[in-house]
């Protein structure tokens, strides 16, 4: 997938953009490495910081929550998680308050045929969310998702969201994922 759209789109937003993507755009195009015995040292140094590097053996099991944790962890925003609830997409079920029209950096829980996924909103299509997230493509990344797959959305501000937080239309880039990896 062509990420360079969905960066062009970014930059029009006017600024101040939420905590949560403005830390996690550092990541953009971080790759999990194949196979069980070379790591990425990156995705397991956030294992290790979020206390759970003894139960992520390698950067091959699923990391979408793993990332989402250590961003709401280096923003300093609400972390309850811990041990093997860090690594699970469905700890963001019920984080924050839930979100009925789903906006703007938004944490979106979406089913896939092994469990869940969890990403970031940043835009959406007549069909899809385009959203910005971890272990997307085994990478760090934007995709697209079917609006249908969407279990929840789910949003958490001390004081306010910023006023970017709102919903946006984008064109589809044609590709949409069925099963982040």
């Amino acid at each position: 997938m062509n990420q360079q759209p969905f960066f062009d789109f970014i930059h029009t937003i006017i600024p101040p953009l939420p905590k949560l993507l403005t830390a996690g755009l550092q990541y953009s195009g971080l790759k999990e490495y194949p196979g069980t015995k070379n790591n990425n040292p990156a995705i397991m140094s956030m294992a290790r910081e979020l206390k759970v590097g003894s139960i992520y053996p390698n950067d091959e099991l699923a990391w979408c929550a793993l990332f989402m944790c250590y961003l709401l962890y280096i923003t300093g925003k609400l972390m309850p998680y811990k041990s093997y609830e860090i690594l699970r997409a469905s700890s963001f079920i019920t984080y924050g308050e839930e979100s009925l029209v789903p906006m703007f950096c938004d944490i979106l829980v979406f089913k896939r045929p092994e469990g869940y996924h969890v990403a970031l909103y940043i835009a959406e299509t007549d069909d899809t969310f385009i959203v910005y997230g971890g272990n997307q493509s085994n990478s760090v990344g934007f995709t697209e998702i079917k609006k249908i797959r969407l279990v929840v959305a789910r949003r958490y501000y001390e004081i306010g969201p910023p006023a970017c937080v709102k919903r946006y239309f984008l064109k589809s880039s044609g590709i949409i994922s069925t099963d982040e990896k």
